[in-house]
């Protein structure tokens, strides 16, 4: 099950207060922006067909606030990154093989390969 890293101060960062102060929906777009990025393994890249289907009540202002206070950066057309998203959380690459190692040792095991009792 893959997991997304969020800092247990995030409400109270500069950064994600500023943002609400623009849009109160701006930081609940960020969380759902990471949990996508997160699970579609896109390395923080959001592209821009997808930002509005992230929250119910999506507003252009709550996704230009993210980029207006650094959270998210412009990467044109629409589309952002997730400010320093490889920082926080492992690239999609490093996931993956991460899970065929797993997936191997499973395999070994049901085997009754004895190196991985």
């Amino acid at each position: 099950m893959p997991w997304v890293y969020l800092d247990d101060h995030f409400d109270e960062h500069a950064k994600v207060l500023s943002a609400r102060e623009i849009h109160r929906d701006a930081p609940w777009l960020f969380v759902a922006g990471l949990c996508y990025s997160r699970r579609s393994a896109t390395d923080g890249v959001i592209i821009a067909p997808q930002i509005p289907r992230l929250i119910t009540n999506y507003s252009r202002k709550a996704a230009q606030a993210l980029v207006e206070v650094n959270l998210w950066d412009d990467i044109g057309k629409g589309s952002v990154v997730t400010h320093d998203y490889t920082d926080w959380n492992r690239p999609s690459e490093a996931k993956s093989a991460s899970a065929r190692n797993a997936a191997q040792v499973r395999w070994a095991r049901e085997k009754g390969d004895p190196r991985n009792a």
